[in-house]
């Protein structure tokens, strides 16, 4: 470990859960996963953040990538400042994984278990684009 690196402290997330809003993560996911993109699952050690709004958020690589459910807010929220308190970073391990043509993301022990409900996403995802000009036309 670096001098400069954060220790680890990982997470307690029980038996784990699907983040939310990872349709509107597609990019990041995307780009997070190298050339793991080209299979169906990626496994990731996701860093945990408690923002100030009240959400917390699972970053992969340095980009946010997902939201934790609100049933699993008030633990992380609460272990992610005791970490930050101990100058360290909270993470848990997981995967990446495509469902219906979509990246999600696991936080939990593996294996992911199999007839888990998907959350509905309620942000879009972002149109693609170059340099910000919309690539594609909306008429």
């Amino acid at each position: 470990m670096s001098w400069l690196r954060r220790p680890k402290v990982s997470a307690d997330v029980g038996a784990g859960f699907i983040a939310l809003e990872s349709t509107a993560h597609q990019s990041a996911i995307e780009s997070s996963a190298g050339s793991g993109k080209q299979t169906q699952q990626v496994a990731a050690e996701f860093v945990i953040h408690a923002e100030t709004s009240g959400a917390v958020v699972l970053a992969w690589n340095n980009r946010n990538v997902g939201f934790a459910p609100p049933e699993q807010h008030e633990s992380l929220r609460a272990q992610a400042t005791m970490a930050a308190a101990g100058r360290a970073r909270l993470v848990v391990s997981g995967e990446v994984f495509r469902e219906a043509g979509t990246w999600r993301v696991w936080a939990g022990p593996p294996p992911r278990p199999g007839g888990l409900v998907t959350p509905t996403d309620s942000v879009a995802p972002k149109a693609p684009n170059i340099a910000g000009i919309p690539i594609q036309r909306t008429e």
